[in-house]
């Protein structure tokens, strides 16, 4: 897969890069011969993003919380 931008998290994004999968996991990048830039993709892949909200579970209180002070 030829992409416009790769970007990990812990290093500057790359540019025009070719990525290697084996078995849906990314095993390797290469930049993208001049010769193929037109089928470069105009993607950016990014690490997947993280959902950190949460629900409290107030079950087993016997009466509702009163407002904060």
């Amino acid at each position: 897969m030829d992409v416009a931008l790769w970007y990990q998290g812990d290093v500057p994004p790359r540019r025009d890069v070719r990525l290697r999968f084996c078995g849906g996991r990314l095993v390797g990048h290469s930049p993208v011969p001049q010769s193929d830039n037109d089928r470069i993709l105009p993607v950016a892949v990014i690490p997947p993003l993280v959902n950190a909200h949460t629900h409290l579970e107030f079950s087993a209180l016997t009466e509702p919380m009163g407002p904060s002070s």
